[in-house]
């Protein structure tokens, strides 16, 4: 997702209630997994929409062909969608 704008929007429409990082792809390119919502553990890749290196959307396809991490977690094993001992990295989303 690129711009911060865009992930916020994204994420609210799928009723995600936060984004668990995770690592980096790339500098200032963090991925981690949707909590929540229609596709809880989905990897998702976020940029600055402003600023970034040319290839940053070659590099995300990349990652997602050949990381490991790139795989689904699946849905949350929880009460209420939330993890025991759930706490948020960057809050809310939603």
């Amino acid at each position: 997702m690129t711009g911060g704008d865009v992930a916020a929007a994204v994420c609210g429409a799928l009723g995600a209630y936060a984004f668990e990082l995770r690592g980096e792809v790339r500098p200032a390119m963090p991925w981690g997994v949707l909590r929540g919502g229609a596709v809880p553990g989905l990897p998702v890749i976020t940029k600055a929409g402003s600023f970034g290196i040319d290839d940053a959307l070659v590099a995300c396809v990349e990652w997602f062909t050949n990381s490991d991490a790139a795989r689904p977690t699946g849905p949350d094993q929880s009460v209420g969608g939330r993890p025991p001992g759930y706490a948020p990295v960057v809050g809310r989303v939603a």
